[in-house]
């Protein structure tokens, strides 16, 4: 169960992390998560993008006949807080580049 948590904070994480100061004084600009399956049917892939602004949940297939779904709604000032006061780039950097194997069919 460590390895997901790590593996999600690594994802979420990893994909935007940026040093430059917003006007909120936030050091993170946006949080970028997402899962994608290949042997999948359904909605297999998942992508989740906060700003301090919006969150938006992505969900969709591979074929045309899964319809995307799309839900987008306003970050909670003191959610996007938390996420800033409680990130350690130390940590964060500290964690292996791959962690388990999250579409390993075991």
């Amino acid at each position: 169960m460590l390895k997901i948590k790590k593996l999600i904070l690594f994802y979420i994480l990893s994909i935007f992390l940026s040093s430059c100061v917003e006007d909120n004084n936030s050091l993170i600009k946006e949080i970028n998560y997402g899962t994608s399956f290949g042997e999948c049917v359904g909605y297999c892939k998942h992508d989740l993008t906060m700003t301090h602004k919006t969150s938006t949940y992505r969900c969709s297939g591979w074929t045309e006949d899964v319809t995307p779904v799309t839900k987008t709604e306003g970050t909670n000032s003191q959610t996007w807080d938390s996420i800033n006061s409680g990130f350690n780039l130390d940590t964060f950097l500290d964690l292996p580049e791959v962690v388990g194997c999250p579409d390993c069919a075991d």
